[in-house]
């Protein structure tokens, strides 16, 4: 019985599938301005400062702590939460597993921090000011 009920339904499923391609559905006016002020609020929650960083792994801490207080005044003024990424340039490889260790422990200890290893140096993006 369940087998039928199953089949039933997956081809009233196919039907609708077929049907819906052909006819044009709208959407209440409030329910589309509540969908759309939806999305912005599940995008718009979170600002990201990226920072590409050629200083020592052991100076990093000194670095978020520099900051820390720029990022907690953005937070208020734009009130969002601003998260840090901070990529260091090297390979993965080149670093001891102290350093690895190291910066295992900044993630951890600097919430709205992020470090992580870039395999290559950026190239230079086109409308970049280059030295001449």
């Amino acid at each position: 019985m369940m087998g039928v009920q199953l089949t039933g339904l997956g081809v009233i499923v196919a039907l609708l599938w077929i049907i819906a391609d052909y006819w044009e559905w709208t959407v209440p006016e409030g329910l589309g301005h509540k969908i759309t002020a939806w999305k912005r609020k599940s995008y718009c929650s979170q600002i990201t400062v990226k920072f590409t960083n050629q200083e020592s792994i052991y100076r990093q801490e000194q670095f978020a702590f520099s900051l820390k207080r720029f990022l907690g005044e953005m937070e208020r003024k734009m009130g969002l939460p601003v998260h840090c990424e901070i990529e260091l340039w090297g390979e993965q490889d080149e670093y001891t597993e102290e350093e690895l260790l190291y910066l295992k422990c900044l993630n951890q200890s600097f919430s709205g921090f992020t470090w992580s290893i870039q395999e290559r140096i950026p190239q230079p993006q086109l409308g970049d000011q280059g030295s001449s």
